[in-house]
């Protein structure tokens, strides 16, 4: 008889996949692919996702509905999304008894929603996934980490929520815990978490799919893909595409995501409206088109944990200029162009030169192990560091 792994996944209320949850459904393939009866826990929006994603497994419902779409920018949606997340808690208990002894069962995310349930049920063997830090008190209150708001609330929230996670689950048994950045696992350590109950892995980028698209014709100089937040450093970026607008003759950039809305407004007030394409919410496969369509990747972010979309970007052979980040060069390395952190000056320089560069056929990125930074960081390395850790809580 098969070895069953619960995989709980509370998070999911809309299309979006967050990182916790795609690399909870990697680990997922992975365990099926090793002979693992997969069984899910989570809500209606976790059903339609596994369903488009041809993942087998069974599933137990932890809502009657799937929330309606609503705007989760605002103080009202954020208080919504908390009710939901609460709902599909409650829901979670109800088939928590059929989860035995002998099972596995994996937190698909460190927030409170599923971790709790994962502590309190049978099983002997639990797996969670640390995917990023949550700020610290200190900075939420004197607001000194740039995703930390004015309102202050959503990160109060996230502070608690990650606090009693990590606390709680310390103390299961047999247990991993999974981080994708090595700055994590100082942290850990000072919570009392054991050596060889760490497993340090990539956050994962998808190699594969990005080897499949062909290269493409370069039609636009710069690319930038994200949402509207204050710790994407979102002036910075409008200032620099206005700079390069101004500099480069026929400049081209491309802006990805459910952003126009708000950026459209910066972008004419500019007068470079003509040189900015807004592409919208894309698929993966074409996401990683308009990659390879593009010749330089502009990160202008004042605060990320790991930067999944500059490992995306890297994935495609595309330069990335970026703010010299602490999280960066542990994961990245030689393979960005840093400026000084917000050096604004400098970063259009910069921007300005990898352009230049790439319209003469110059990309840095030619003369590195390139192919050793996508082997280290493809799901394929993340899967397996995920078998692992199974592995050794049999022992």
């Amino acid at each position: 008889m098969a070895t069953r792994i619960f995989f709980i996944s509370n998070g999911m209320y809309g299309d979006n996949v967050g990182g916790g949850d795609l690399h909870g459904y990697q680990m997922a393939e992975a365990a099926q692919a090793a002979g693992y009866e997969l069984h899910f826990i989570g809500g209606h929006a976790l059903k339609g996702y596994l369903e488009k994603r041809g993942l087998a497994g069974q599933i137990s419902l932890s809502d009657k509905r799937r929330l309606p779409p609503f705007e989760a920018g605002t103080t009202a949606g954020q208080i919504r999304l908390l009710f939901d997340y609460v709902r599909r808690f409650v829901g979670t208990f109800r088939h928590l008894k059929q989860i035995e002894p002998g099972d596995y069962v994996h937190a698909v995310t460190d927030f409170w929603f599923d971790v709790i349930p994962a502590v309190l049920c049978k099983a002997k063997r639990k797996t969670t996934l640390l995917g990023m830090n949550s700020p610290t008190l200190r900075e939420i209150l004197f607001k000194s980490r740039p995703d930390v708001t004015s309102i202050r609330l959503p990160s109060l929230y996230f502070w608690l929520s990650q606090t009693i996670a990590l606390g709680v689950f310390r103390h299961c048994a047999r247990k991993r815990m999974l981080y994708v950045h090595p700055d994590m696992r100082g942290r850990l350590l000072k919570l009392g978490y054991r050596e060889d109950e760490l497993v340090f892995g990539s956050n994962g980028v998808d190699v594969v799919l990005a080897d499949q698209v062909p290269p493409q014709e370069k039609a636009y100089d710069a690319v930038w893909i994200g949402r509207v937040h204050t710790q994407k450093g979102i002036e910075d970026l409008v200032a620099t595409l206005a700079f390069l607008a101004q500099t480069i003759e026929g400049f081209k950039a491309l802006i990805v995501g459910r952003v126009k809305e708000e950026l459209a407004p910066k972008v004419e007030a500019l007068g470079i409206g003509s040189h900015i394409h807004f592409s919208g919410f894309v698929s993966e496969e074409e996401k990683f088109r308009l990659f390879k369509s593009s010749r330089v990747f502009l990160m202008t972010s004042h605060y990320e944990s790991w930067g999944l979309v500059i490992g995306e970007a890297l994935a495609c052979g595309v330069p990335v200029v970026a703010y010299d980040l602490e999280p960066y060069r542990p994961v990245f390395g030689e393979f960005l162009r840093y400026v000084p952190c917000f050096d604004l000056p400098g970063y259009k320089r910069m921007a300005e030169a990898q352009v230049l560069k790439m319209r003469k056929g110059e990309n840095y990125l030619d003369q590195l192990a390139l192919a050793g930074f996508k082997q280290a960081n493809s799901w394929a390395s993340v899967r397996a560091k995920c078998l692992r850790a199974l592995e050794d809580l049999k022992l």
